[in-house]
């Protein structure tokens, strides 16, 4: 479509010249040079000057243009054609890999050597075959904010195509998962492109049909998005037990990152103050999806308005989120992270732009550094390989601000490309992530074979020699295990104790807020503006509550974990070793304790807990061992674990350990939602009449009452889910025991320990061969 030919007709239609239209131009004035380059290329000029050109020459034509040159700036946006970096080396890597093993599960399901049978081989290449594909999932990026901030209209603009629906009214109550259609897994109806799904629903699950299924409320096509993702002129939704829809797309864009659509007053309290017989529970359910969605995302693009960017109550949600959201790399923890200043109106100045953004920047770094700084670095201190966390002051953040106007060509042009690069970095963290988990799956499978090889070397021994062997082994292991069960029931029994210890901690946290003199101070150090304060305080002081509780609980967590880990670890150096496994060691120290035929203490005993939702500490023990991107590969039920718990896919931040139980996390919430929002009497110190009445609220709330009672339960879960995890290692180890006395019991033919070595030499040299 030719809008420059359009316009020129619709001028001389109109019986009017370039000058004469300059002429008649009134609030927006226009030059007759602009009315040429107008009707020359109008998709590359200010939308503010067609609108007045269109005023002059045809103003009843003006809806049909606007849609049009809207539809126009879509379809030609630089983020459509987004050019990446080349991501094929890692996955094609990751491709062969899979297909080698498949290759080799079906040679071995043909043979019936009987000693490569009793390996058990074929399932282990299967397991770690599901462990690979376990990472098909892609880098989420996600627009998040106030609900007035336009983050349909953004993604939409991303996407090119009005798929979300737009309101300026809390529109949508449900997050929503745009990925590829090349990402439909097999099993999916070919026909449907929708899905809705049950709370619980992590996007990698959709690769598991059992617990996609389990989660799954309704599929079909796009009109379920409106129909479970809007409430009725009521205010109720069709489903409350609705969290996630996943729609099927071939936008380009969705070929290197999922787009996630989170609703802004899941979070914010303030957009359910206009409606009436919106309960509490029903507030701080929407608060709870909208959480957990946080736990999903890689890349952030945070929406604030114009009319208050960063101001009022937005720094704080932001907070809320980053707190959430710890970098992996500690020198550049915003690489991840877009704020965009939306509905910046071209009649804004450069100049305008770059005051907001300097007193916004100075803003965030003051409220920031009283607690998000300390926990990034706290968090990024405890990886095996500690990092720092780089400065972040106010040019730091600033830097990551931009404006955004999707009518305005040159907003968007650097928008895009700050986009690109944060796609980029994004796409490099998980090209980083599968090549490490392709290494580690080949090691594992090298060491598995080195091991099967050694075991086969010693099977030729007597069956009388080979029971002598393992009967002293297991005298040893009956002799040292019962003091490790011991050991197992005292973390379980210190559990009460610990409980009792954080609550009055959390107790006198609580207390030290609900103290005027204190809160006085606590206002005093983040805010200047008192309309400002009156509309923040509420999230200042639950993000406050909740940094300081998560920092107990999480402190609590890592020493239940340590200790744990610790008997974890001596039992799997107590458990019988295969035939032949100490040999192998002896030959390659770096061969692993936990290979499968000999035992995996940590598989078994994390496995113990599949099917529990509620975790406690023991949440924090799965995040640990799996938080140095996957160089830790669990198998069996214990991979569904990790699948449960959310915690297999980060690209770019670290695992949480509390977050993952759904506990803790939201305190902070409800007690901004118990805070509300205020409108004090005026007295001669706003700060201290602010402070007189956020300590009355806080005492007036049962919030208290609500942390006590979910710290109890987070420890009783603790030790139920300690239970199940001690009980499940100690069945696995007398069914390990009871196959190598099987297998020690059997005397195999020379013919077929010659065959079974063909078979692991083949193995390990098509590893080799294809370079994976």
């Amino acid at each position: 479509m030719d809008f420059g030919q359009i316009l020129k007709e619709w001028r001389e239609a109109a019986n009017l010249s370039q000058q004469q239209v300059a002429m008649r131009s009134g609030k927006v004035q226009l030059t007759q040079k602009q009315v040429s380059r107008i009707e020359q290329d109008p998709l590359t000029q200010n939308l503010d000057l067609i609108v007045a050109y269109l005023h002059i020459v045809a103003p009843n034509k003006m809806s049909e243009f606007i849609n049009g040159y809207i539809q126009q700036q879509l379809n030609t946006s630089s983020v459509i054609s987004l050019n990446p970096i080349h991501q094929g080396t890692n996955m094609d890597n990751k491709d062969e890999l899979i297909r080698y093993l498949e290759r080799t599960i079906a040679k071995l399901s043909q043979t019936n050597n009987a000693f490569i049978k009793s390996s058990n081989i074929a399932d282990f290449i299967a397991e770690l075959k599901d462990n690979l594909k376990d990472i098909h999932s892609k880098p989420i990026l996600s627009a998040m904010g106030p609900s007035d901030a336009g983050k349909s209209t953004l993604l939409n603009y991303i996407l090119g195509k009005e798929l979300l629906p737009v309101k300026w009214q809390p529109a949508t109550c449900l997050v929503t998962l745009l990925m590829h259609t090349q990402d439909k897994p097999t099993h999916f109806e070919t026909h449907k492109s929708v899905y809705v799904l049950k709370r619980g629903f992590k996007p990698h699950m959709i690769y598991n049909p059992e617990m996609f299924n389990d989660h799954l409320l309704d599929a079909g096509g796009r009109e379920l998005i409106k129909l479970y993702g809007e409430k009725d002129e009521h205010d109720e939704v069709r489903d409350p037990n609705a969290y996630m829809v996943v729609v099927f797309e071939e936008f380009p864009i969705l070929e290197n990152v999922w787009l996630l659509d989170t609703p802004g007053q899941l979070i914010e309290p303030e957009a359910y103050d206009q409606l009436e017989g919106c309960s509490n529970a029903q507030i701080l359910n929407d608060k709870a999806k909208a959480l957990s969605a946080i736990s999903l995302v890689d890349g952030l693009i945070f929406a604030s308005s114009t009319t208050k960017f960063m101001r009022d109550e937005d720094p704080e949600f932001l907070h809320n989120i980053l707190m959430h959201k710890v970098p992996v790399e500690g020198d550049k923890p915003l690489a991840n992270l877009i704020i965009l200043k939306t509905h910046t109106y071209s009649q804004i100045s450069a100049e305008e732009n770059a005051a907001t953004f300097s007193r916004a920047a100075n803003h965030v770094t003051k409220s920031f550094s009283n607690t998000l700084y300390g926990e990034w670095d706290r968090q990024l201190g405890k990886l095996k390989i500690p990092q720092r966390l780089a400065p972040l002051d106010a040019e730091a953040w600033k830097a990551r601000m931009q404006p955004f106007f999707r009518e305005n060509l040159d907003y968007c042009q650097a928008f895009d490309e700050q986009l690109r690069e944060m796609i980029n970095y994004l796409l490099k963290h998980r090209t980083t992530q599968i090549e490490n988990r392709v290494l580690n799956i080949k090691v594992r499978l090298n060491d598995f074979v080195a091991a099967t090889k050694a075991r086969l070397e010693q099977s030729g021994r007597s069956v009388q020699e080979k029971k002598e062997a393992l009967e002293q082994k297991e005298a040893r292991f009956r002799g040292e295990a019962t003091g490790l069960i011991e050991r197992f029931n005292k973390i379980s029994a210190d559990c009460d104790r610990v409980a009792v210890e954080d609550i009055a901690l959390v107790t006198d946290i609580f207390e030290s807020l609900c103290n005027e003199e204190s809160m006085y101070r606590f206002i005093e150090s983040r805010f200047d503006d008192k309309n400002e304060a009156r509309r923040a305080i509420h999230k200042a002081v639950g993000n406050q509550l909740d940094s300081k509780v998560r920092r107990i609980i999480e402190h609590s967590t890592e020493r239940f974990v340590a200790q744990t880990q610790l008997v974890v670890e001596e039992w799997q150096k107590i458990v019988p070793d295969a035939l032949g496994i100490e040999h192998a060691r002896s030959l390659n120290p770096d061969i692993s304790l936990t290979e499968v035929g000999n035992f995996d203490a940590n598989s078994a005993f994390i496995g113990g807990m599949a099917g529990l939702t509620s975790f406690g500490a023991m949440a924090g023990y799965v995040a640990t061992i799996s938080s140095n991107l996957g160089a830790y590969i669990l198998v069996g039920k214990a991979a569904g674990v990790l699948t449960t718990l959310g915690i297999t896919s980060s690209v770019t931040t670290l695992p949480a350990l509390v977050a993952a139980t759904g506990g803790p996390i939201a305190w902070g919430v409800a007690l901004a939602g118990a805070i509300g929002f205020l409108a004090y009497k005026m007295f001669s110190n706003w700060k201290k009449g602010l402070a007189k009445e956020v300590v009355g609220r806080m005492r007036d709330s049962s919030m208290i009452a609500t942390c006590q009672n979910d710290i109890e339960r987070y420890w009783k879960d603790s030790q139920s889910a300690l239970a199940k995890a001690v009980g499940a290692l100690r069945e696995d180890t007398e069914r390990h025991i009871k196959c190598l006395y099987v297998e020690a019991n059997i005397a195999y033919e020379q013919t077929v320990l010659t065959e079974a070595a063909h078979i692991l030499d083949n193995i390990k040299s098509g590893l080799e061969g294809h370079n994976l």
